[in-house]
């Protein structure tokens, strides 16, 4: 993960989104984490995350992001 202050979790897929204070990750099933958003998002320091349907929202420090994701 991007850090281990965890400030939100969205389960998507076979894995789950997971805000932190030093960025997005998401995290798989098979215990692997990578940062998918790194360049699109206002600001790393996650504050919130939430998928609804095929959007990722995710708010931070410096405003929010929606962000389009696969099934």
């Amino acid at each position: 993960l991007a850090d281990d202050r965890t400030v939100g979790v969205a389960v998507f897929g076979e894995g789950a989104f997971v805000a932190t204070l030093g960025g997005l990750s998401y995290a798989s099933r098979d215990g692997s984490a990578r940062s998918p958003f790194g360049g699109l998002l206002p600001d790393p320091r996650g504050a919130m995350v939430s998928v609804q349907g095929a959007t990722l929202y995710y708010a931070t420090e410096s405003g929010m992001a929606a962000l389009a994701i696969g099934p």
